[in-house]
């Protein structure tokens, strides 16, 4: 996963966009990802306290006990989303447990193919730079990272898109790709053919219809922002941070 100030610069080279989340929030978000992995240790019996794994893994039973998702198979619409529900589902724990640790996320369709596969952008993984009035994210920044083997080195390419809808609901999205070879981020981008898996894609469309979204399904815990009180989901154990801390210590 990267993390918010390698991707706040990347899309700050690119197009002078500014993330609107608050000092507060991108500290508990950190806060939420460092707790989740780690496995503290009970001094008086040696037991570990991943409290947060507890939380987490003890609300997937009640939840996907009680998850049903059916529809009709019988028209063409229908079977694609009888599909894309099957396909989603071979992935949904890690989808649950990415959404209950970071609060939210975006499951995000790519055509391979001739089919659509789904993968998970988490929250450090997305910068909002516009809401709506109800709250919705109109302006989006995803990262996306790929690992190759180039000879004796290892080389990483990260590509960002920005996603933003108008009022009349068109989606455009932006593309850049970047090459490093470290764990530091480049800010010289490449070209987007420079890898397989991007070779199709373009530095700018707009899909031709309105599609009045921004082409990811949004996944967000119901929980109350108790951080800074903004739009911005908050973690399933956020509330309890300052105890699980103090069990820790």
């Amino acid at each position: 996963m990267a993390d918010y100030i390698n991707i706040a610069q990347l899309f700050f080279e690119a197009f002078g966009l500014e993330d609107i989340t608050s000092t507060e929030m991108k500290t508990a978000i950190t806060q939420w990802y460092g707790l989740y992995k780690l496995n503290a240790v009970d001094c008086n019996n040696g037991n570990s306290l991943g409290i947060p794994r507890v939380i987490v893994d003890g609300l997937e039973r009640p939840v996907f006990g009680e998850y049903q998702a059916t529809v009709d198979e019988d028209t063409p619409k229908g079977k694609a989303v009888a599909e894309a529900l099957q396909a989603i589902n071979k992935n949904r724990k890690y989808f649950f447990d990415q959404t209950m640790i970071g609060a939210e996320g975006f499951i995000k369709p790519s055509p391979v193919k001739g089919k659509f596969v789904y993968s998970f952008i988490p929250r450090p993984n997305f910068l909002a730079f516009a809401r709506d009035a109800e709250g919705n994210i109109t302006s989006l920044g995803t990262s996306c990272t790929t690992v190759k083997q180039e000879g004796r080195k290892r080389a990483y390419y990260t590509l960002i898109e920005w996603r933003i809808v108008d009022d009349n609901g068109y989606l455009t999205v932006h593309s850049r790709l970047y090459r490093s070879e470290g764990d530091k981020y480049s800010t010289k981008p490449v070209p987007l053919n420079s890898i397989p898996e991007y070779a199709d894609f373009q530095e700018e469309i707009t899909y031709p219809v309105p599609i009045g979204n921004l082409g990811l399904v949004h996944i967000k815990t119901p929980t109350a922002n108790c951080i800074d009180d903004s739009r911005d989901g908050v973690s399933f154990y956020a509330s309890a941070v300052p105890e699980i801390l103090k069990l820790y210590r």
